[in-house]
Formats: structure tokens, C-alpha cells, sequence
């Protein structure tokens, strides 16, 4: 991803990489947790490291230029940054939460059949 991201030029990615470093470190806690609402919980808390962290780096880089999409740099610039994202936030929510349930349960499956297999 690094690698694509310089290639493709990208700007913004350190807090892509800020919010993945973070949610990794949160994935430490879930590590021994595989009940569902801690799974579905930290999904969300997952979903929303990620809004804030790469919203706020789109809010800092804000300029003029960007047109109606413009956010000044102040609180109510902040507010208007994390107000239009809203709209993808719920399609990253669900697609985490989906898509956690499914890996930890089917990588629980998998473990669970490899313990059969070896006994």
C-alpha cells in the first residue's frame, strides 16, 4: 500500500497510516476477546479512529481552492469537515463491521477444525 501510494502520488496517506497503526494497537486488546460485541465493538471503534483521524488531516489541508467544499480553520471549519464526511462514514462503518464478524469467526472455524484434525 506504501508502495502504490508514493507511485500514485497521494497525499494525505500519513494518516491513513496513523489511523491503521492505531486501530492495530486496539486489535492487541481483541486479541483474546472473541465474543461477538467485543468484535462488533471494536469494529466500530476501528471505524471511528479512522473517521477522525483521516477527516482531520483533510480539515488541516483545507484550502480555498477546494471550493464549496472548503473548511476554514476554526471550529466551525472542523465541524463542516466531519459534517460532509458523514456520508461515507456509514459505508465504512457497516463494511468494518461486516467484514470483522465474518474474519473472526471464520478464522474461529478454522482453528477450531485444525484442533479436531490434530487430536
Amino acid at each position: 500500500m506504501i508502495i502504490s501510494d508514493f507511485l500514485l502520488g497521494q497525499n494525505m496517506v500519513l494518516s491513513v497510516y496513523i489511523s491503521f497503526t492505531l486501530i492495530v494497537l486496539l486489535g492487541f486488546f481483541l486479541k483474546q476477546k472473541d465474543h461477538f460485541s467485543h468484535i462488533t465493538s471494536f469494529a466500530i471503534a476501528a471505524s471511528l479512529i479512522f473517521f477522525f483521524t483521516t477527516n482531520f488531516a483533510v480539515w488541516l489541508s483545507s484550502s480555498p481552492a477546494d471550493g464549496i467544499y472548503y473548511c476554514p480553520m476554526n471550529l466551525e471549519g472542523l465541524i463542516k469537515c466531519y459534517t460532509q464526511a458523514i456520508p461515507f462514514f456509514w459505508n465504512t462503518l457497516f463494511s468494518t463491521i461486516t467484514y470483522s464478524i465474518i474474519l473472526f469467526y471464520s478464522f474461529k472455524v478454522v482453528r477450531n477444525q485444525v484442533v479436531i484434525e490434530s487430536k
